[in-house]
Parts: C-alpha cells; sequence; structure tokens
C-alpha cells in the first residue's frame, strides 16, 4: 500500500517519493510551503520504513518475495508462468504475507453501495478479534466499530496503516502548521483515544511517541491497544511524550530464545534488513548499490539510536525544529524523488549512484510485475531521458523489452536477474 495519495505519497520498501508538482526539484526554492509540508510528509514516511521493525519487516519481506520469485521462475523453467507465481518452495513467503496484510490493517474505508471512500465520522466499539492462520495459529488484530452518516455501520482493522499515517500526520504539523486532513486514517488515533480513554492527554507530541513505540512491534495494531491497557492497569498518565518513552523502556521481545529490548530487537531486524538487501545485489557490477543501501540501513541505525522522534518533539522552537530536521537528512539522505514530469532525483549524502538511481526504482517496478502489474510506472523518466527506448511495451509488457539492442532500467535488471526466456501469462494476450 503506498501512503498518501493527493499531494504526494512514498511506496514502502522502494524507497520512492512521488510529488503532485510540476517544479524542478533540483531548486528547492521552487517549492512553495504546502509542497515542503508534503515532501517532510513523505520523507517521515521513509524514515518509519528504515527506523521503526515494522518498517523493517516490510522490507525483509519485499526481497524475500521478489527472491522467491525469480527463483521460483528459473527452477521451473515454465517460459509462460502464471500469476500469482506459486511459491510452493517459499511457502513461509506466502505466509508473511498474509500475516502483513493483518498487521497492517485497514487502509481505506469503502462505502461498496455508493462505490466511493467512506468517511468516518464516529467510533463507537472496539474489540481484539483474530484471523485463524497457518498450523492453527491465530493472529490477533484491533478491530475498531464505526459510524458513517450516509452508510451506516462499520468495522475496520486498526493496525500499522492508521497508525503509520496518524503519527505522521501529528509530525507534519508539529513540524509545520495544521493540515486538512480526512479522519481516516489521519485521525485515528485521536478518534479512538477520546472515545475509549478519555483521561489519556491527547497532545501531539504524546500522540507521535504512543505510535513511534508502537511501531516497533511487527503488530502495531495489538502493540498499540496493549500499552494503552497497561497504561490504565497501572493507573499512569503521561505528562510529555518522554513520559512515554520512559514507560516502554522495560518492553522485550521475544526473538531467537532471546528478550531483547527495543533498540537490542530493531537493530536484530536492521541487520537482517542488510543483509537481505546485500543479497540481492551480489555482483562486482552492484558495488555502488550495495554500499548506497548499506549506507541507508545504517544510517537508520543511527538515528535510532538517538531516537530522532524524541529529538524532534524535543525541540524548544520552530528554529530547533527546523535544525534537528536538518540533521536528520543529512544522515540519512533523501529517497529517490519523483515529481509529475517523471524527473528523477536523488541524494548525494549516502553515496553517489548515478546513473543507477533508476536501477532502485526499477527494482519496484519487477517486483510490480511479478505480483500481477502489466506497467512500468517510468515512462515518464524514460521518455525525458532517453526516449528511443519508449513504446507501447513500457504501459502493456514492459519485459519485451528483453529484445531491445538498448535495455531501459527495467530490461537491464529482467537480463541481470536472467529472466530472458521467461514471461507472464496475461490472460489478454
Amino acid at each position: 500500500m503506498r501512503y498518501n495519495e493527493v499531494l504526494g505519497s512514498y511506496t514502502p520498501s522502494a524507497f520512492f517519493i512521488e510529488l503532485n508538482t510540476d517544479a524542478d526539484l533540483l531548486n528547492w526554492s521552487n517549492i512553495n510551503y504546502s509542497m515542503h509540508s508534503t515532501l517532510a510528509h513523505e520523507y517521515i514516511h521513509f524514515l518509519q520504513d528504515i527506523t521503526s521493525c515494522y518498517g523493517l519487516m516490510n522490507i525483509i519481506q519485499f526481497v524475500d518475495e521478489l527472491k522467491a520469485n525469480i527463483r521460483t521462475i528459473t527452477k521451473q523453467k515454465i517460459s509462460r508462468f502464471q500469476i500469482p507465481i506459486q511459491l510452493l518452495d517459499y511457502l513461509f513467503v506466502e505466509n508473511n504475507r498474509s500475516m502483513i496484510k493483518i498487521y497492517e490493517g485497514t487502509g481505506r474505508l469503502w462505502d461498496s453501495s455508493r462505490n466511493e471512500e467512506a468517511e468516518l465520522n464516529r467510533i463507537t466499539g472496539f474489540h481484539i478479534n483474530s484471523d485463524q492462520f497457518v498450523n492453527k495459529l491465530r493472529i490477533e488484530f484491533l478491530e475498531v466499530e464505526y459510524i458513517n452518516e450516509i452508510s451506516g455501520k462499520g468495522k475496520f482493522n486498526m493496525g500499522a496503516a492508521c497508525i503509520i499515517e496518524s503519527m505522521t500526520a501529528n509530525l507534519q504539523e508539529f513540524l509545520f502548521s495544521p493540515v486538512n486532513s480526512p479522519q481516516f486514517p489521519y485521525r485515528t488515533v485521536e478518534l479512538f483515544l477520546t472515545k475509549f480513554f478519555p483521561n489519556f492527554p491527547l497532545g501531539k507530541e504524546i500522540l507521535i511517541a504512543l505510535c513511534d513505540v508502537s511501531l516497533d512491534s511487527y503488530n502495531p495494531g495489538i502493540q498499540f491497544i496493549s500499552l494503552l491497557n497497561l497504561m490504565k492497569e497501572q493507573n499512569f498518565v503521561p505528562k510529555d511524550h518522554n513520559d512515554i518513552y520512559g514507560f516502554c523502556e522495560p518492553l522485550r521481545f521475544p526473538i531467537e530464545n532471546e528478550d531483547l529490548d527495543r533498540y537490542n530487537f530493531f537493530n536484530n531486524r536492521s541487520n537482517n534488513a542488510l543483509s537481505q538487501l546485500k543479497d540481492q545485489f551480489n555482483s562486482e557490477h552492484d558495488v555502488l548499490l550495495i554500499n548506497w543501501c548499506e549506507n541507508l540501513i545504517l544510517s537508520g541505525q543511527k538515528i535510532k539510536s538517538e531516537n530522532w522522534v524524541k529529538k524532534l518533539l524535543d525541540s524548544q522552537n520552530s528554529d530547533d525544529k527546523s535544525s534537528n530536521f536538518k540533521n536528520i537528512i543529512a544522515i540519512t539522505g533523501l529517497p529517490l524523488i519523483s515529481n509529475n514530469q517523471g524527473n528523477y532525483y536523488n541524494s548525494d549524502t549516502l553515496g553517489k549512484i548515478g546513473n543507477n538511481a533508476s536501477i532502485i526504482r526499477a527494482i519496484n517496478e519487477i517486483h510490480e510485475v511479478l505480483e500481477g502489474s502489466t506497467i512500468c510506472t517510468m515512462y515518464n523518466f524514460c521518455e525525458l531521458s532517453t526516449p528511443d527506448l519508449v513504446d507501447c511495451r513500457c504501459t502493456t509488457a514492459p519485459w519485451k523489452k528483453i529484445s531491445d539492442n538498448i535495455l531501459c532500467p527495467f530490461g537491464q535488471l529482467w537480463h541481470k536477474w536472467e529472466l530472458d526466456d521467461y514471461s507472464p501469462k496475461i490472460d489478454a494476450q
């Protein structure tokens, strides 16, 4: 699921921001205040990707899916493979995909009778529900009941999607000015707390810290409600964000017969994600990409160890906020960013990756094709940079471009991963 799609969007695990602007992003003075605020919103999603256990879990899953799909195709040697690919030798990848969908929860409320998104007018109830899973394992999730003035009653899974957007919207307003956002998913946390935990303070800093700690779990929705219930049992009422972090300091996360604190648990998952990314780029031609990925993950570890969220929330005034935010950008750099014209921009902070910047984007394009897409969304970029490479195949069957004398970024990866003789079976073909 892409986060936020009106003024801009961030693609999780693909390190890619799209801004809904025609401005030339090489000159930041071309970007107005509103677009600066939107960029900050999407950049926060990027930070959540590399500094939360939930984000790292998705990065690991992204690479697992890519590797499992490619290895299954080449092992079965079926020239026209069916989508979705049956990962019989990688059932753990399929199982994790299903679990992560539960952890993610509802990203959009949909009114099927009107075939449009529904508004969240009022929350009325909640309970812990569970889905039966492999080997009778049950995955818990926070199910919330709501009322929409037009379509009536409904339910949604208040998982990572709601917590991520609630945290980001509040942090965006903390750094900039108030934003006119829909109640769902951007105000879900406030609505939930107001209804069911009326004594819980609703200051932005406290809400941000609560969401931040919730994302340190694979299952943020259950972590969120568990923390609230624990605070209620202990009659704990936080006065500020520091109280939230102090309360959560004793938390332990089980992994490999150990109980780790949240920072060591994070480092364990972060190192795992780095190992996966390195494994995906394992040739001498990928040195720059490997270095970029390594610097990216290590920069996440650095700002996590310094508790980048707490540092921002400790800011005393607007100058402090700006300075602390710029310091974070100086450490992590910016992910790949595009505008409406199809121009791509990347930061040199993490090491110069030159023309390989487009390869980073192409990785996600191939991932999407192997999940069922027939379109390469790099069309505008290629049309601007190398117009001779663009034709109708880009938006109908990009894998067919492997036959070209000069390969586009998509074709380069398709060839690198030895998929030249393979193509997805599309019903319309």
